[in-house]
């Protein structure tokens, strides 16, 4: 898991705690999965982002 709740035991523990229904093995993957991409496209962006700005950051000190 992305943020590691420990497992699907810990997970359907959590969820019976909350008087919530309990989740299969393979609808936990299937949401790990998903949730692996979303972090993935996150981190993508933010290190476009911090290679922008540091770009930017480099020109502005090579011309002042």
């Amino acid at each position: 898991m992305v943020d590691s709740v420990g497992g699907l035991t810990k997970v359907n523990n959590m969820l019976s705690t909350l008087n919530m229904n309990t989740i299969s093995k393979k609808n936990l993957q299937s949401i790990e999965r998903r949730a692996g991409n979303f972090v993935e496209s996150v981190a993508k962006q933010s290190e476009a982002n911090a290679a922008r700005d540091a770009s930017e950051r480099v020109i502005i000190t090579c011309f002042v």
